[in-house]
């Protein structure tokens, strides 16, 4: 990925990874896809130049900052936390990648990661996932995107560990795709999805709100599955982390085809979750993979119940047609002609493909490309494209919407 690092040094010199505030910036996310689904340099360039004239609601990417001091292993813990410090942590982090002390920081930070996977609605947890991906490929220079991403990370500050004294539930949790219907039908989700504070609120304000109301019963929930799988794997701590993590897959994209692909967050679930497999994949430690699947679990469903806990529909829906060979659906996004720059959409094609790898079922690995095929045809070209659901589409709550 030779190309698309030498563009990713070229942003970094000229763009700041936040513009409007709080947005993100998605380069690095669509030129480590579009590279690795095999893109020409002139689609890659093509792609760049696009994202440099793309504005969200008015905002266009703003000039990159610069470190105004000194970030050390004795004093950043006083900084995290802080979006501001970016910059800072930034290059602290760049220096140590480059020093080779890439899986000593992420041992390091597992419990850090793992616990602010929701922050800038997933997408500090995206990015560093993407670059770890990128540093995968051989002979790539992942030193850039992946200091980006631990900065991110450390300076992000919604966490799942802000759960406060929720409504207690007794429900009981089995395997995870039998638990989210009921979760959907909780009786503390009506009071929730009225509630004025809930409605006017923006990814981030509503995560917290929902954190707020049943973060704690959704714990105890997600810790309940983790008791009853680890129990099936006795001693097997490969095989415990694997069915999780089918399991986790096999939720984001049923979840995210069973609404048509055109939910904004259900989305970024599946973008998510890739990002989950690469940092799993890259801790050493089996107490910090299980960390980081227990706390994006919490994240996961929280942001599903956020955006209306809709069913996801069985895979006995999927389409009996064969679906796209991957080539064919990756050509949608990388041939030098398209005019799809959707960075959600590209990202989408290429992590559902790595994605299809964790199944051994025919209709879980269809399952992934149908999602990719029903992404990729959509006439998407901007984020305003897509559906932004806080509850909205949730049976019974319309009445409190006054629709």
């Amino acid at each position: 990925m030779a190309f698309a690092t030498q563009l990713i040094a070229e942003a970094a010199q000229q763009y700041d990874v936040f513009y409007g505030r709080y947005l993100s910036n998605h380069i690095v996310h669509g030129l480590v896809a579009l590279e690795g689904m095999g893109a020409s340099k002139e689609r890659l360039r093509a792609f760049y130049r696009f994202y440099e004239q793309h504005s969200t609601n008015g905002n266009m990417l703003e000039e990159r900052k610069k470190a105004r001091f000194s970030v050390t292993a004795e004093n950043w813990r006083e900084y995290e936390g802080v979006q501001e410090n970016f910059p800072e942590f930034f290059e602290y982090y760049l220096q140590r990648v480059r020093a080779g002390e890439l899986a000593d920081i992420l041992e390091e930070l597992a419990p850090l990661i793992a616990d602010r996977a929701p922050s800038y609605a997933l997408h500090s947890f995206i990015h560093l996932g993407m670059a770890l991906r990128l540093h995968d490929e051989p002979g790539a220079d992942a030193s850039i995107a992946l200091a980006e991403g631990l900065a991110l990370m450390v300076v992000s500050h919604v966490k799942v560990s802000n759960i406060g004294n929720a409504v207690k539930s007794e429900m009981e949790i089995g395997q995870l795709l039998d638990t989210v219907p009921v979760v959907s039908s909780m009786p503390e989700l009506e009071a929730i999805y009225c509630d004025k504070e809930y409605r006017k609120g923006n990814f981030n304000e509503a995560f917290a709100y929902l954190e707020g109301k049943i973060g704690q019963a959704m714990l105890g929930h997600v810790e309940k599955w983790l008791a009853h799988e680890e129990s099936q794997y006795a001693g097997d701590a490969a095989g415990l982390q694997q069915s999780l993590l089918r399991q986790l897959c096999r939720f984001v994209l049923a979840a995210h085809w069973g609404m048509g692909c055109l939910d904004f967050f259900l989305l970024h679930g599946v973008t998510a979750f890739f990002a989950l497999l690469q940092l799993v994949k890259h801790l050493e430690k089996d107490e910090h993979r299980l960390l980081a699947i227990k706390q994006f679990t919490v994240t996961l469903l929280l942001t599903y119940i956020g955006v209306g806990a809709p069913v996801p529909r069985p895979l006995t829906e999927l389409p009996t047609e064969e679906p796209m060979v991957w080539k064919d659906i990756w050509a949608l996004v990388t041939s030098e002609d398209s005019d799809k720059n959707d960075e959600h959409m590209i990202k989408l094609a290429f992590v559902c493909k790595e994605l299809e790898d964790l199944f051994e079922a025919d209709a879980d690995k269809r399952l992934a490309s149908v999602t990719a095929q029903v992404g990729t045809q959509l006439p998407f070209h901007k984020t305003a494209d897509y559906t932004f659901n806080t509850g909205l589409l949730q049976r019974g709550v319309r009445q409190c919407w006054g629709r």
